[in-house]
């Protein structure tokens, strides 16, 4: 639950997704801030393993993290923003002439004050369903 003072501020102990990813697929993902104050982004994996962690902060855009790992495990990976107050999310695929999935591309936009812009941390997170 929350303590007092997290109550009182209205921020969550954290924001956590949960993201399906198939074992073996190559992920990439790219995270950016428009914030004064340093954001974190963290991803777990299915047996609560530290996948990635990226701690930013910028006014300029000019300070971002980028990275890429392949699944060790498939399951439900959770997504960490523990310092953003709201976090918007949505997704969007690629699809082949044949309909098959190429990818899978997961947004999010966070929040960390009270203006609702939800640019003061973004993130890309895409998997893909085949290498080569």
């Amino acid at each position: 639950m929350f303590k007092e003072t997290e109550k009182e501020n209205n921020m969550p102990l954290t924001n956590e997704y949960p993201i399906t990813i198939p074992k073996g697929k190559i992920c990439s993902w790219y995270a950016t801030a428009q914030t004064a104050s340093s954001k974190t982004i963290e991803l777990y994996s299915p047996k609560n393993m530290l996948v990635f962690k990226t701690s930013i902060n910028s006014r300029e855009l000019d300070n971002f993290g980028i990275g890429s790992f392949t699944a060790s495990e498939g399951g439900e990976y959770i997504l960490k923003f523990p310092d953003s107050k709201d976090v918007k999310t949505t997704h969007a695929e690629i699809v082949s002439d044949s309909y098959a999935t190429v990818c899978s591309t997961h947004i999010f936009g966070g929040e960390d004050a009270g203006d609702a812009d939800y640019q003061d941390v973004f993130l890309t997170l895409t998997i893909y369903l085949k290498k080569g």
